[in-house]
């Protein structure tokens, strides 16, 4: 199974494509996207030929970024990009004060802001309401080091805090480090991730010490689908086994739905399949 999944990981990665042309995507303050050749990047105002020939004009403090396109063919990149299925890519969101709602599984709702291009905050939870009511609160920060036309480099972290009554009162926390080849739509990312902390044991939350490996890829095939799979391999005293999440991306400019499922085994039980799902927007 480790196996195949190295092989997934290089197969995607040498496929990347690495010619590089002038044609880029100009992303305004406003969320606005251009599509045209750039000869010059840096300059002010950002001078943009359109595919229909037209010249646009854009004053420097209203471009947000600069970017190739997908594979040099796809137009739209996909909005949920700085996650796979499950685990962080290398990206951030990208453009500051954009946010993110999202559901997943339909009770686990979640929001991310963009603080700076570079750095994310947000976070996760469960409220369980009635009797023995509680529930857990994740929130976390993500900050890019590293960006370039073929690498993205992420270190970032939540902090698992539970709030049920009767637990033990620990909380976890979870650094980890992402690290995406390729681009927006064809890349592999590899991470790792970091279980610091107290035990959850009186709720249905459980955390322990150790580490989670995860490897990945992503594959866009048109300008609304992309296809997505991460392999999640736990390292602690007692574990073993590997969980793999295969799943379908649907999305447009500003939201994406996904199904995916559940395949494998952790610790020596049989996770089987189970179909899940996801939903984001972006403002």
């Amino acid at each position: 199974m480790r196996s195949f999944l190295l092989l997934l990981v290089l197969a995607i990665t040498t496929t990347v494509a690495t010619a590089q042309d002038a044609t880029r995507r100009v992303v305004l303050t406003d969320g606005t996207v251009v599509v045209g050749v750039v000869d010059d990047e840096a300059a002010d105002p950002v001078v943009v030929r359109t595919p229909s020939g037209v010249e646009q004009r854009i004053p420097r403090d209203r471009v947000a970024r600069i970017e190739g396109l997908a594979s040099g063919r796809f137009a739209r990149v996909d909005p949920t990009r700085t996650r796979l299925v499950f685990s962080p890519t290398g990206r951030t969101l990208g453009r500051r004060g954009q946010t993110r709602l999202g559901l997943l599984s339909v009770v686990i709702p979640n929001v991310t802001y963009a603080v700076t291009p570079t750095v994310d905050i947000g976070g996760a939870g469960v409220l369980v309401f009635g009797s023995g009511g509680g529930g857990v609160l994740v929130p976390g920060i993500k900050a890019q080091v590293v960006r370039t036309d073929g690498l993205d480099v992420a270190l970032g972290g939540s902090v698992v805090v539970p709030l049920a009554e009767g637990t033990d009162g620990g909380i976890a926390v979870t650094p980890y480090l992402a690290a995406t080849f390729g681009d927006a739509a064809r890349a592999a990312t590899v991470g790792v991730t970091g279980f610091i902390g107290g035990s959850l044991s009186s709720g249905e939350f459980e955390t322990a010490d150790g580490v989670l490996l995860t490897v990945g890829g992503e594959v866009q095939v048109s300008n609304s689908v992309k296809l997505l799979a991460e392999a999640l391999v736990p390292i602690a005293e007692g574990d073993s086994g590997v969980l793999v999440l295969p799943g379908v991306r649907f999305f447009g400019d500003r939201f994406s739905a996904d199904v995916f499922g559940v395949i494998g085994s952790l610790g020596g039980e049989v996770a089987g399949f189970a179909p899940l799902g996801s939903f984001t927007y972006n403002f």
